[in-house]
């Protein structure tokens, strides 16, 4: 698809021939330019469930983003399971740099061959936000433009299934005229994708054993997201279940240690009693960061450097429009 178009539709069944695809969604058609050699399956990638996607997988992905987009194409379309499709477009986010054009993922909450799916429109708004759009790396889902590292699934069965969080939306696929041809861009996308996987999460919890910060320290993760209560709050108390003592221990162990909100608006502030006792033991606020796009960050972040202090400091940096101090 080169004139007008998308880029990329992956799908899960290696047996399905790609004209019978696009069959299927031929209203396509009338919006893009696209034939079946514009479509790309990744092979295992495609036909997994969404649940089982790994870093490795957005690794392949954003290759063949970077690919077609660095090839001339106008947009790329993914079509994902809606289950971690927010965590792959953080992902994307961070990995690929470089360029304006839209890599737009989509999916749908009602399979595509059942009655009423929500997937041809889904589908079709995509291709339309990735052909004529300038919005980076996003989710189109439900008419909404979300910017990829602002995006949370708020529902597992409603149709309008996600919303952006502490940032407006990009727009709205009816703000995006069709059939309008776009300045043609000259971009190179650089591309960085190396991960690792091995950083760990910590959701609070009243009562929760603050043991796991050791857990993490003694097999040797380099990085750790706890999402706080509150203002990013977790036990200081002296009564066994403190996290003072395994902050300081990560500190001095160089396992850096950031703190999100488990709150859907509003920023960490570490200012107060219990925020400060977990800042004084080396606790690192991220400010409005959503908990899902601070673990990808992080493994983004620790794929890059092994430094505690460099960590830190590139976790704080806004790479890619997803925080606020």
């Amino acid at each position: 698809m080169k004139t007008n178009s998308t880029g990329q539709l992956s799908y899960a069944d290696e047996e399905i021939d790609k004209d019978d695809l696009l069959a299927r969604f031929k209203e396509l058609h009338s919006l893009v330019d696209i034939n079946s050699d514009d479509i790309v399956n990744l092979g295992s990638v495609s036909r997994k469930d969404s649940s089982n996607i790994d870093p490795s997988d957005w690794e392949k992905i954003a290759k063949e983003a970077a690919d077609s987009l660095n090839r001339g194409y106008d947009g790329v379309l993914i079509t994902h399971g809606t289950d971690s499709m927010h965590y792959t477009s953080a992902a994307l986010s961070f990995m690929l740099k470089g360029f304006t054009k839209t890599i737009a993922l989509t999916g749908s909450q009602i399979a595509v061959d059942e009655e009423n799916s929500d997937a041809p429109k889904n589908i079709y708004d995509a291709a339309n936000a990735a052909a004529y759009g300038r919005f980076g790396v996003c989710i189109v889902f439900a008419s909404k433009i979300i910017r990829g590292t602002r995006a949370r699934k708020t529902s597992s069965k409603a149709i309008d299934a996600f919303d952006s969080f502490c940032a407006p939306l990009l727009g709205s696929i009816n703000d995006i005229p069709t059939q309008h041809q776009q300045e043609k861009l000259q971009e190179k996308i650089e591309i960085d994708a190396k991960m690792q996987k091995k950083v760990g999460y910590i959701k609070v919890f009243p009562g929760i054993n603050p043991d796991i910060l050791d857990w993490y320290i003694d097999c040797d993760y380099k990085g750790i997201i706890i999402e706080g209560l509150g203002a990013g709050h977790a036990n200081t108390d002296t009564n066994g279940l403190s996290f003072v003592p395994g902050a300081k221990r990560a500190k001095e162990a160089g396992v850096p240690v950031f703190m999100c909100t488990q709150c859907n608006g509003g920023k960490v502030d570490l200012r107060y009693e219990v925020g400060a006792k977990l800042h004084d033991a080396g606790v690192v606020g991220l400010g409005d960061m959503l908990p899902e796009v601070a673990i990808t960050k992080l493994m983004y972040v620790t794929g890059q450097y092994k430094d505690a202090e460099i960590i830190k400091t590139a976790m704080l940096q806004n790479m890619a429009g997803e925080i606020n101090l």
